[in-house]
């Protein structure tokens, strides 16, 4: 199983993409995700161009340019939202950029 954190306290990356949903429940901007989620620019477009292709999330235009949950995005939140994991070899984990 993929843990919250490594023994230095790194969130994993399942980890990182579930609080890019979860912060994203309500319109949010790009910058706003950048801080509440504590990663730079770079690995932020990573995982929402990913999250974006899963259909995960969405873009926004209004009520400004930002990101939204997708219904689809919420189920799988609720999915894993219970034990936090995802097993190692599973297609979840396959999704996950290296």
């Amino acid at each position: 199983m993929l843990g919250l954190q490594d023994k230095h306290g790194k969130r994993d990356k399942f980890t990182l993409m579930m609080e890019i949903l979860n912060n994203a429940t309500e319109p949010i901007k790009k910058t706003h995700l950048l801080y509440k989620t504590g990663i730079n620019f770079h690995q932020l477009d990573r995982y929402l161009n990913l999250l974006t292709s899963l259909e995960l999330i969405n873009t926004i235009a209004e009520p400004f340019n930002g990101y939204l949950i997708t219904q689809k995005g919420r189920q799988f939140l609720g999915l894993f939202e219970s034990n936090k994991t995802v097993p190692e070899g599973s297609v979840i984990e396959s999704l996950i950029p290296k």
